[in-house]
């Protein structure tokens, strides 16, 4: 992702383009994760469901080598991150099936994909100040050979099923229609909104203001080292704070991140320090998101609930902010970062009027 852009801009695609063709690679979050959810929901072989998504998704990526036109590229885009997408959601349910009652152990475990990001990033950034940006297809086959064979090693997680009045799957529709369920998705949207000037033209924004390829990896992987370190607290965070409370402050640091990247881009004191707010913009509002979550929904649909979450978030958001900065990028450039601000304020305000306040003392024991 951090590459994405640059490559996309070496091949000679427009901002508006690439910001297409970035959406394209969240909009199939948006029907594949609930497609897949529902599909690992109903046999219950949520490893298999991640076998197939990354081994298809590397037959599928091997053809970004044929593309000649935009059109064949967002084909490829789409068809790759559609079974990518099986596997993002299935993981988060997966982990926490694995962990049973040591659930708030999540973070610690999905630290190491953020370690794996860090070490990608680091090695990227150095091998493309040696070498072109052509080279990003080959290093991104690697990793997803490497991810598709990983998985062959391990096996379904046994889970006792349970017996209620209610169907889960009226459960669910119940939940989902509950105004905290509305404002926590339209928050998840907002956030990642909020990210996409982030993900989709940081690079293309520091490379314009006089960084080397080498350091915009480095500052990408600052940000998600400070990510790491969060993962690893987030396990005491949701023993002493509410949900509520770890999204609130995560939507609003977002905002001051956003405003600052805008504003102090040029000062790499303060965009250092901006970037390690990422521990609370990611880390710790996806940790308080995939227990709300878990709270909420029963749990023979939490790879529907976890889907719909990355559907609405990484999906619905992701795609909107990708095609909304990239249509705004060339005529207001950092002014895309104010919007963004303004996006991750709308989305503490749906939580705090919406969510109802707990007792700090006594939100772990309610979950």
């Amino acid at each position: 992702m951090p590459f994405c852009a640059l490559y996309f801009s070496d091949l000679g695609y427009s901002t508006a383009q690439i910001g297409l063709l970035v959406a394209m690679m969240s909009i199939t979050r948006i029907i594949a994760p609930n497609l897949w959810g529902w599909l690992a929901d109903k046999t219950q072989r949520r490893m298999t469901i991640v076998k197939m998504g990354l081994t298809v998704s590397l037959l599928i990526f091997i053809a970004i080598y044929t593309a000649n036109s935009l059109a064949v590229m967002i084909m490829i885009v789409m068809g790759y991150t559609f079974f990518l997408n099986a596997v993002m959601s299935q993981f988060d349910v997966l982990t926490l099936q694995f962990l049973g009652d040591q659930y708030a152990k999540y973070g610690r475990v999905r630290l190491w994909g953020s370690l794996g990001f860090v070490a990608a990033v680091l090695v990227a950034g150095k091998l493309f100040d040696i070498y072109e940006l052509s080279a990003l297809p080959h290093v991104i086959i690697v990793g997803l050979l490497v991810a598709s064979i990983i998985p062959w090693t391990l096996k379904e997680p046994q889970i006792e099923t349970t017996e209620g009045k209610n169907h889960p799957s009226i459960v669910f529709v119940n939940v989902l229609k509950q105004p905290s369920t509305i404002a926590f998705l339209c928050a998840a949207i907002l956030l990642q909104l909020s990210h996409a000037p982030y993900y989709t033209f940081f690079s293309i924004y520091l490379e314009g203001s006089g960084y080397s390829r080498g350091e915009i990896g480095f500052l990408w992987a600052l940000a998600v080292m400070a990510e790491v370190v969060m993962f690893t607290r987030t396990h005491s965070l949701l023993q002493r704070f509410s949900v509520r409370t770890l999204m609130l402050a995560s939507l609003w640091i977002a905002a001051v991140r956003w405003t600052g990247t805008g504003l102090m881009v040029e000062n790499l004191v303060i965009l250092l320090f901006l970037q390690t707010l990422h521990a609370f913009t990611f880390a710790v509002f996806h940790a308080a998101s995939v227990d709300f979550v878990r709270q909420h929904f029963p749990v023979q649909s939490q790879g529907q609930a976890q889907s719909l979450l990355n559907a609405a978030g990484f999906g619905a958001g992701a795609a909107i902010g990708a095609y909304g900065s990239g249509m705004l990028w060339d005529s207001m450039g950092m002014m895309t970062y104010f919007i963004a601000a303004i996006a991750a304020a709308a989305g503490a305000l749906a939580i705090w009027y919406y969510i109802p306040s707990v007792n700090e003392k006594d939100s772990h024991a309610t979950s």
